[in-house]
């Protein structure tokens, strides 16, 4: 039950979140892109401590493709 309210709120959150943003690209991307900084800084705070991450890419299909051309 937690969970769903959980994803229910984080849901509404984005929905208001996206009714505020600029209609106007890049200002829309440069909005949601301090939306995520500030999101990222609350989560650092919750886990008092920095938070990391890690990308894992395995090729990309392109590559197969254009070998051949």
């Amino acid at each position: 039950m937690k969970m769903e309210n959980t994803k229910h709120h984080r849901l509404t959150s984005f929905a208001e979140t996206a009714s505020e943003a600029p209609l106007q690209e890049p200002d829309r991307q440069y909005y949601f892109i301090e939306k995520a900084k500030d999101i990222f800084a609350e989560k650092c705070k919750e886990a008092d401590r920095t938070l990391t991450f890690c990308v894992t890419t395995f090729g990309c299909q392109m590559n197969a493709v254009s070998e051949n051309l």
